[in-house]
């Protein structure tokens, strides 16, 4: 999908990238309010849509969104597609097939399979569903913003290193693993801009087999805030990946 300004629309659910940007990553914004009945009122303050904010946005994304593409997905047949997948299928660059594999059994090598990769700058998903097994989605690199998503997994199925905001996201763990991971996140040095923010989330499963992240690199930062955990959180809620070195550098929190 590289190189392309693609909006998908699937019926009520909306991916939308390079659209709305929210100024939660600007300095002067204002910060997120701690009682969750208010988030929404402080979205719309801080999101405008696109008109009203073209003076203050970055000029390429101005000029990305007066040549988008539009594709509507909608399975009635109303729509250009009546599937996603054949709507990205639609898409000449890159792989032409696309998301189906089994869940890794720890044996078979590349078993693994993300559902979604983000790997632009300034990205915002809305109403968005992710399901898979390992590595679910790869929040790879640059700034991106999620709102009321929803994204299941077993072992590290949040990972990358982007510089993420997730609100009133819920991440669900699929049972069946001795050990589940939320984020695996790759900040792999100090100076290096990146780190997953959890904002009014909720983490849903039974078990506490699940750790909210393992640092798959040194510096790896992931925070939880106004947040509600369910009892599959295992109680130690971090993992250092084995790597007792990496304990002075991680960043967590909850």
């Amino acid at each position: 999908m590289a190189g392309k300004d693609t909006i998908f629309v699937v019926e009520t659910i909306v991916l939308t990238i390079l659209l709305f940007i929210p100024r939660v990553f600007s300095d002067d914004s204002a910060a997120i309010p701690a009682d969750k009945l208010q988030l929404n009122s402080w979205f719309d303050a801080n999101v405008k849509p696109l008109d009203a904010r073209k003076d203050d946005l970055d000029p390429a994304l101005v000029a990305a969104e007066a040549n988008k593409t539009i594709i509507k997905v909608r399975s009635d047949g109303s729509g250009d597609f009546k599937t996603l997948t054949d709507a990205i299928n639609s898409i000449p660059e890159g792989n032409k097939r696309r998301n189906s594999a089994p869940r890794p059994d720890g044996k078979r090598e590349l078993a693994q399979a993300a559902a979604l990769r983000t790997g632009g700058d300034k990205a915002s998903l809305y109403n968005c569903k992710m399901f898979g097994f390992q590595d679910t989605f790869c929040d790879d690199s640059g700034k991106h913003f999620f709102k009321d998503c929803y994204i299941e997994g077993t072992v590290d199925f949040i990972f990358g290193n982007g510089k993420s905001l997730y609100l009133n996201t819920e991440m669900h763990v699929i049972p069946g693993e001795a050990m589940a991971m939320v984020t695996a996140h790759a900040r792999a040095a100090d100076n290096v801009d990146s780190g997953y923010s959890f904002v009014h989330c909720t983490v849903t499963g039974t078990g506490k087999t699940a750790y909210l992240g393992r640092a798959w690199k040194p510096f790896s930062k992931v925070v939880f805030s106004y947040s509600d955990l369910s009892d599959v959180v295992h109680p130690e809620g971090w993992s250092d990946f084995g790597k007792k070195e990496f304990d002075r550098s991680v960043t967590v929190g909850v």
